[in-house]
């Protein structure tokens, strides 16, 4: 059977200008010219064109059009197997230690080779590669920078004057690399903004900006201590502000629209406000100093929960058990109180590497499907709910109509070597 080529169109990266009449059929064409010589043509491909860096790609970040649009022109000038009916994710599925791309691809036996086109203000540069190309790799570029799909953005900088930066209007993963920056205006006019990246600038305080649509801000590895609520704009939803020096969690009380916020390896001693808001969804406050939590009640939408690597004593069971926790970490912890679990909405609870003597397992438990625990605790179900048998966790499906838990005991080596 002959094995399926990939065309994988990356639609973010660095501009040149090259004089082309249209860009995308002088890409297709140098494309096909390269198959041509190298006797490629009865090969089986597909085209995937995605919105922004590869490891991203799924099947719902596919342009359908765009694909279309590429694989009529490939067949007109002669290429025979165009395959329409490819899944990303299913690739994805078949290599689940390694799910990013094109790793996850690079794998599948469907492959032979890739071509990755960069697309910024009107040019093409792509490149082929792959196991079929060995070590060798085949650039092209074609189009020219067209102005009217660039924007000028405005930086602010601690102590200098201000720089302008010209970008594409459709970039949808910025990283800015302006050290000191204070702030950033002009990005109204991005129209597919997604993430905004200003990490590692050596910044004090967080930056503003004047997007006016949701986005994900990265703000992490800086020096940032002191935060206020108004720091944040109403549109920055997801927060990565891991690896800095914040100390204090009073400012997310007042916090009214992130959704998911990532304070990993901060030094966090309090996160009461964190864990009471009722907005956000996915709370990470890994790697801090947290030893006690006064909450007296969970956020309504707080679904994930990971506070491993702290140096908790104990923790509010009665005031999980009242809320709509999906998943939470509690991993490599000083716990040593019984751990009384009865949620309905739980699915995931990590208490490995902790000395705790005593677990119990709920009858409201019924979704509970994993818990991770050290090799000395103790665990109690209460019935309905049981220990899945070996069979039944092979088994996911019999698993959950049995309702019983897949019971993991912790990574010894993991745990003297935490990441």
């Amino acid at each position: 059977m002959k094995k399926l080529s990939i065309f994988l169109i990356y639609l973010i990266g660095s501009a040149t200008c090259v004089l082309n009449a249209d860009p995308q059929s002088d890409l297709t064409k140098s494309i096909y010219t390269v198959l041509n010589k190298k006797d490629w043509v009865d090969k089986r491909f597909v085209i995937l064109v995605l919105p922004d860096n590869i490891t991203h790609c799924s099947d719902s970040r596919r342009n359908r059009k765009k694909e279309e649009e590429l694989g009529a022109l490939m067949e007109s000038l002669g290429a025979k197997n165009y395959v329409r009916a490819f899944s990303v994710d299913e690739e994805k599925a078949l290599n689940p230690n390694k799910p990013d791309c094109p790793m996850a691809l690079l794998k599948t036996k469907k492959v032979d080779f890739f071509v990755i086109v960069v697309i910024k203000a009107g040019v093409y540069n792509g490149s082929l590669y792959g196991p079929i190309l060995g070590n060798r790799t085949f650039q092209f570029s074609s189009g020219k920078v067209d102005p009217s799909l660039q924007v000028n953005l405005r930086l602010e900088v601690e102590g200098k004057e201000a720089v302008e930066l010209k970008v594409h209007k459709d970039v949808r993963n910025l990283k800015i690399w302006t050290k000191l920056l204070k702030r950033i205006t002009g990005m109204s006019a991005l129209t597919d903004l997604e993430e905004l990246r200003v990490d590692e600038l050596d910044l004090q305080n967080v930056p503003k900006f004047d997007f006016d649509r949701p986005y994900q801000l990265v703000i992490f590895n800086n020096y940032i201590k002191d935060i206020h609520a108004d720091d944040f704009d109403q549109n920055a939803l997801n927060v990565d502000i891991s690896r800095n020096l914040i100390e204090d969690d009073s400012w997310f009380c007042d916090i009214a629209t992130i959704k998911e916020i990532d304070l990993t390896r901060n030094k966090l001693r309090f996160v009461d406000c964190l864990l009471s808001n009722d907005h956000v969804e996915k709370v990470n406050s890994s790697f801090n100093y947290i030893s006690n939590i006064k909450a007296r009640k969970l956020g309504n939408k707080i679904q994930f929960l990971d506070l491993s690597y702290n140096g908790l004593r104990s923790f509010p069971w009665n005031t999980f058990n009242r809320s709509g926790i999906k998943d939470l970490n509690l991993s490599n912890n000083q716990l040593y109180d019984i751990g009384v679990i009865d949620l309905s909405t739980i699915e995931r609870v990590d208490l490995s590497n902790n000395p705790m003597l005593k677990v119990i397992i709920g009858e409201k438990s019924r979704n509970l499907k994993t818990l991770r625990i050290s090799t000395k605790t103790v665990v109690e179900f209460k019935n309905p709910i049981k220990r899945c048998e070996t069979s039944e966790k092979a088994d996911k499906t019999n698993a959950r109509e049995k309702r019983c838990v897949s019971v993991e005991y912790e990574d010894t080596q993991q745990m003297q070597n935490p990441r």
